[in-house]
């Protein structure tokens, strides 16, 4: 669904360095599944064709962008369109970069947008954000004021992107459904967010500057399939399949 709707295609391995101070998911005790399907190494001519046509892709967001099989998901972009060229400040299982931070709510990604040792100067954002603020809905009656503010700081945090003077587009990503049965409003103000966002944010950006991307709806056409382990692993990260 990502590949399709970015319209990306390209290869590329980023690495960075350790930032002090900076935040991540531990992943020592964490057992990785295997990545699934093999990678077709590109022959010479192919690498050469691609020179100077990289396409710079920052991911910002929470551990969904990172933690456990995360790095499958840039695996699976650069397999299908092969001229993305990964840029960030973190470094995932296959070694692709990413601005990632394990636990962020929009407020962790809105304080680190000034560090460029946090989340770097890019022609093209891939932003997934929200899920974590979505955990404060404790009951139906909190889903309407955490959907809100959780869209407001998502409209700060694209104004920020598109203010920097490298920026040429924003791809806004949908929160994606989650299972969390001791927190059963969690999903509720997410899916709540992704309507605000939805229905605002042709309004509010130009098209050639901001992109939706609807990861929500085709899950929750196949909402059955998307809850098993085998997608959503223990109802927060996507497992491999699901990325």
């Amino acid at each position: 669904i990502t590949c399709a709707v970015l319209s990306f295609a390209g290869f590329a391995l980023a690495q960075a360095g350790e930032v002090k101070g900076r935040s991540w998911d531990r992943l020592s005790n964490v057992e990785l599944s295997d990545d699934g399907a093999k990678v077709t190494p590109l022959e010479p001519k192919q690498i050469a064709a691609l020179g100077g046509r990289q396409i710079p892709l920052c991911m910002i967001g929470d551990s969904i962008t990172w933690a456990q099989d995360g790095d499958c998901w840039r695996k699976w972009l650069v397999r299908d369109v092969p001229s993305v060229a990964f840029v960030g400040t973190h470094t995932g299982r296959f070694g692709y970069s990413h601005a990632g931070e394990g636990g962020n709510s929009t407020y962790g990604v809105i304080q680190r947008m000034d560090d460029p040792d946090r989340i770097p100067g890019c022609p093209y954002y891939h932003l997934m954000i929200g899920i974590n603020d979505s955990s404060a809905a404790k009951c139906a009656a909190d889903v309407p004021r955490v959907a809100s503010n959780t869209v407001a700081a998502v409209w700060r945090i694209v104004d920020r992107l598109l203010a920097r003077p490298t920026t040429r587009k924003v791809f806004l990503a949908a929160i994606l459904p989650v299972v969390a049965p001791k927190q059963p409003y969690r999903d509720v103000a997410g899916s709540a967010a992704n309507a605000i966002m939805r229905a605002e944010v042709g309004g509010r950006y130009p098209a050639d500057r901001v992109v939706w991307i609807e990861y929500e709806q085709p899950l929750r056409r196949d909402f059955d399939t998307w809850k098993t382990k085998e997608y959503i692993g223990a109802g927060i990260h996507p497992a491999v399949r699901g990325y």
